[in-house]
């Protein structure tokens, strides 16, 4: 070994960057000498695509990862974002998982500071759901002592997504509903009383602890984290949801994202007065995947967050807003500025005299609704919005209208039908797709005879093409009065010269 060490630099570099050179050897190398490690270990990290500064890692159940060298490195003492895929190595033990969990722990608590974390806990679906006392009281050790150490370096934003583990565990306190016959009424009448947590109690087939399983107690009170997006029923429901409402209570989050769709919707009218109370001084609010049948509850949990100032709110893709008005009750939400949601949403908040009086913006999400349903929602806003001299910035928000054939069809036959006056307030609008098409100049041909007054068009492509289609695609649409350019993922091109700017 003491002629490698001996080598220079160039030399020892080009050697160890050559491709035959075993990447595992790169590891082992930079554990021998500080020399060999701030050369082994920056090649190392080069191969397998690691930017110390923001690392998306897989934790591996065997063998190296990247984690493995992140955590021997001298030099990352500090990172920006770092995102962490957990899978699960087993499906029927817990053990190998908080292994994973307790790996990650390590690593982070070594460091001095980290702004942003994403822990994605993706697992088969039910992999662990459910467990006995022992491994839930591991799991909410492991679990809870990972999340303290992420907010104890300092994490501003914090997103914590998939993921199954004991999610099952238990179950809504909920006897009357929950209860088919008589004979179990009278038999849960006559039991002694079942300790319930946060409006849940534990499954009996599974364990009897009720008191002592808990997140919340490793919670930092220094804690600096402003952001927590919740896209996993792990910090929904128990134990877990306990650490989100101590989160809320005690550390400065403002910004609070949630995907509804992780719990089932009987869940939300219990957990969402737990977080509007833990959590007052929310000013940007994100609620997506919603169920139609739980729109009343969202109304009323969004009314008790006085301090909010932008909400967004969408349906889950997999159905839209029915045409019926929403039932609520809705308090003013005076310091509402933005608003992006489905029409029937926004035509509620409108519909009340003092609420959002102060609203500058208002983005409409078309999706999974007939052109003549649309229009009626559509003008509904317009006039709620005239008579209330509200003059916000108006803007539409839909997706894949290119395999959408009814709104194509609806474009074709009802373009004229439903143009109205009300929708020259439209002053921008945004477009998703997957694929680049052909079809796509046309049908944004249609929308802007629809809202002729759009000063602002783009367009999001999710797969890639080439330059010289969003070239032809913007050659195809015609400048207007109004409009002079369209943006095409993220890059402007000019409508009258059909021209993207230089780079």
């Amino acid at each position: 070994m003491a002629g490698i060490t001996d080598l220079p630099t160039e030399i020892l570099v080009n050697i160890l960057e050559h491709p035959t050179f075993p990447t595992e050897s790169l590891y082992f190398l930079a554990l021998l000498s500080r020399r060999l490690h701030f050369i082994a270990l920056p090649i190392y990290f080069s191969r397998n695509g690691v930017d110390v500064e923001s690392a998306t890692v897989t934790l591996l159940p065997h063998g190296l990862d990247p984690i493995s060298a992140l955590q021997i490195s001298l030099f990352v003492s500090s990172m920006e974002k770092l995102t962490c895929l957990l899978p699960h190595p087993s499906c029927t033990t817990i053990s190998p998982f908080l292994t994973q969990l307790r790996r990650l722990e390590t690593f982070i608590s070594r460091l001095t500071s980290i702004q942003e974390v994403r822990l994605d806990l993706g697992s088969p679906h039910g992999c662990l759901s459910t467990g006995p006392d022992k491994e839930l009281e591991a799991w909410s050790s492991h679990f809870g002592g990972l999340l303290s150490c992420i907010v104890q370096r300092g994490c501003r934003a914090l997103t914590v997504t998939g993921g199954t583990c004991f999610i099952n565990a238990y179950e809504l306190d909920d006897p009357v509903s929950s209860t088919k016959h008589i004979r179990r009424v009278i038999r849960k009448m006559l039991a002694p009383p079942v300790p319930t947590v946060l409006g849940f109690k534990r499954l009996s087939k599974q364990g009897k602890a009720h008191h002592g399983i808990s997140l919340s107690s490793m919670l930092s009170t220094t804690a600096e984290i402003t952001s927590l997006t919740i896209d996993s029923a792990t910090l929904i429901v128990p134990p877990g949801l306990e650490w989100t409402l101590a989160a809320l209570s005690h550390s400065p989050i403002t910004s609070l994202s949630i995907a509804m769709f992780r719990v089932r919707t009987p869940v939300w009218p219990v957990v969402l007065p737990l977080i509007a109370s833990a959590a007052p001084n929310i000013t940007t609010l994100s609620l997506t995947h919603l169920d139609v049948d739980g729109e009343s509850d969202i109304i009323t949990f969004v009314s008790q967050l006085p301090h909010l100032t932008h909400l967004h709110l969408t349906h889950h893709p997999l159905w839209g807003p029915r045409g019926h008005q929403v039932k609520s009750v809705t308090l003013p939400l005076w310091n509402l500025v933005t608003l992006r949601a489905p029409p029937n949403l926004i035509e509620h908040f409108l519909s009340r005299a003092e609420c959002c009086p102060g609203i500058q913006s208002v983005c409409v999400l078309w999706a999974h609704l007939n052109l003549p349903l649309f229009t009626r929602f559509m003008s509904s806003i317009i006039h709620k919005l005239e008579l209330r001299r509200l003059a916000p910035q108006l803007s539409l928000w839909t997706e894949s209208m290119s395999s959408n054939m009814e709104f194509n069809n609806a474009l074709l036959i009802n373009v004229t039908a439903a143009r109205t006056d009300g929708f020259r307030r439209v002053e921008r609008l945004d477009m998703e797709e997957t694929y680049p098409l052909s079809a796509h100049a046309e049908n944004i041909g249609h929308l802007l005879s629809l809202f002729s007054r759009i000063k602002h068009l783009s367009l999001e492509i999710r797969k890639e093409f080439p330059e010289t289609w969003a070239v032809q695609l913007t050659q195809s649409v015609r400048a207007t009065k109004f409009l002079t350019r369209m943006e095409v993922n993220g890059k402007i091109y000019d409508l009258l010269t059909s021209s993207a700017p230089p780079a």
